[in-house]
């Protein structure tokens, strides 16, 4: 709901949202972003002691067996949101 105009923002964009619209990522975009970092660190253990993250996370985050905790996210200066269907 518009509180400004009294209407739902429904099927309508303000120039706010506009102003701060950022893109989304896929947890494959995000992934190469953290390989990226990886890279740009030189090695998984330096990006997990200058995230302060645990290596064994970073390792089974690129194996694919947990999804990025917040704190590789923070570090990556992501942040987690949900989106309707």
């Amino acid at each position: 709901m518009d509180a400004a105009k009294g209407q739902s923002g429904r099927g309508s964009t303000s120039r706010k949202t506009m102003i701060h619209a950022r893109p989304v990522l896929e947890l494959q975009d995000v992934l190469r972003l953290l390989r990226s970092e990886i890279e740009r660190a030189g090695s998984q253990r330096r990006f997990a002691r200058e995230a302060s993250v645990n290596i064994s996370v970073v390792s089974k985050t690129l194996r694919g067996h947990v999804l990025p905790s917040q704190k590789i996210l923070r570090a990556l200066k992501l942040r987690k949101v949900y989106l309707p269907e």
